[in-house]
């Protein structure tokens, strides 16, 4: 696969599981070229590899955005 394969597999899995694991954040606030970019920082070259480095992205900002939201004003 090449990276624009990768990048529409991505996508396509962050849609289907938009309410799982902070998902929505990708489909939300990551273009394709985003996506793009971030395979090629990161050396990411198959779409296993590509599923588990945006997995763990995503529960990270997942959590982060838990955080603040059960932060007290």
């Amino acid at each position: 696969m090449n990276t624009h394969e990768i990048t529409k597999a991505i996508r396509n899995h962050a849609s289907t599981y938009y309410n799982v694991d902070g998902w929505d954040i990708l489909v939300e606030c990551f273009s394709d070229e985003d996506i793009r970019d971030e395979l090629l920082a990161q050396g990411l070259l198959t779409l296993p590899e590509a599923l588990l480095y945006f997995n763990r992205k995503c529960r990270l900002l997942d959590d982060r955005r838990k955080e603040i939201a059960a932060t007290e004003f």
